[in-house]
């Protein structure tokens, strides 16, 4: 893999090591205090209206061990999805699942807990994945059925290791899995049997049901998880 083949991958990994460092070097990326400062989600803030934490806290990573995991989890699986959908498809994914995350984040947190990271955004990336090879199994054969099946056994294991751990926020990566596959069911495209397909070129198409309901399907999904908090300790 290369710059040129996944610019939006790099750049994503650029900017979570950049953004880690400067939490390392203003604090500690472990310091509650810093990563609220830097715009890591927390119950309290949220609730008040800072809403903009939803997208700040996809960049945020609570210790080195937390960066480098979720560093090679994008690394492979945005890589993948960059290649697949091309770079501006893969950008609007990763950020929409972000967001969706810590959205549902937000509406399970403990009002004492801080939240931060990309997990949400990167298992965006493999629910959008499992939507884009359920949509062509059948056009790419047996190595489609394959890779929907080897999605879904990573997304079962993932969650059942998230939930077998309590300090993992399988929230976060609920939100950003159904986020992803939502905005991957309008942005990915069927392939047609035996056709050359090229993400980086465009094309004339007829819109669809399921793509023109993405995004609002998306949004009503990020306001009822957002309800969900606002309704909470009233």
């Amino acid at each position: 893999m290369n710059y040129k083949e996944n610019p939006a991958t790099y750049i994503l990994l650029v900017i979570n090591i950049f953004i880690w460092l400067a939490l390392e070097a203003l604090g500690s990326s472990s310091n509650p205090e810093t990563l609220r400062d830097f715009g890591a989600i927390t119950y309290i803030d949220i609730r008040t209206g800072q809403y903009w934490r939803y997208i700040s806290a996809i960049f945020l990573h609570i210790g080195i061990m937390h960066l480098i995991v979720n560093s090679i989890s994008l690394f492979i699986l945005g890589s993948l999805l960059e290649r697949l959908l091309g770079s501006p498809k893969f950008t609007i994914i990763y950020i929409a699942s972000g967001i969706g995350g810590s959205a549902l984040s937000y509406s399970m947190i403990s009002p004492w807990a801080v939240g931060a990271g990309a997990s949400g955004a990167i298992f965006g990336c493999l629910g959008a994945l499992g939507i884009f090879f359920l949509l062509n199994k059948n056009s790419l054969g047996r190595g489609g059925k394959e890779n929907f099946n080897a999605v879904l056994i990573m997304a079962i294991i993932n969650f059942g290791f998230g939930f077998a751990f309590p300090s993992i926020d399988n929230w976060a990566h609920l939100g950003g899995f159904i986020s992803g596959a939502i905005m991957s069911a309008g942005l990915s495209p069927r392939i047609k049997l035996y056709s050359y397909y090229n993400p980086n070129k465009s094309s004339p198409y007829t819109i669809t049901l399921r793509q023109l309901m993405a995004v609002p399907s998306l949004i009503l999904i990020i306001y009822i998880f957002t309800w969900l908090g606002n309704s909470r300790f009233q």
